[in-house]
């Protein structure tokens, strides 16, 4: 809580979430952007005889999240 200088448990949470999806979204972008150069350095066209599976109703990466709750006994004081 110091470090993000919050009066409240919650308030601090959300803070550090806040920094944390900025982190996460970089490095998403980053893998992203690797993942495309080796396909398109390694595996330029697809293999002959091979049919591409096309899967149109998957979430977009961006689109979903898993959530993350911690829950905390306020009448436990600490």
């Amino acid at each position: 809580m110091k470090a993000t200088q919050a009066r409240s448990l919650e308030t601090a949470q959300e803070k550090l979430m806040q920094e944390v999806t900025k982190v996460y979204c970089l490095v998403t972008d980053l893998f992203d952007d690797i993942g495309h150069g080796y396909m398109a350095k390694y595996f330029p066209n697809p293999i002959p005889g091979y049919r591409v599976a096309e899967i149109g109703d998957a979430p977009n990466f961006y689109e979903f999240s898993l959530p993350f709750y911690a829950a905390v006994d306020e009448a436990d004081g600490r």
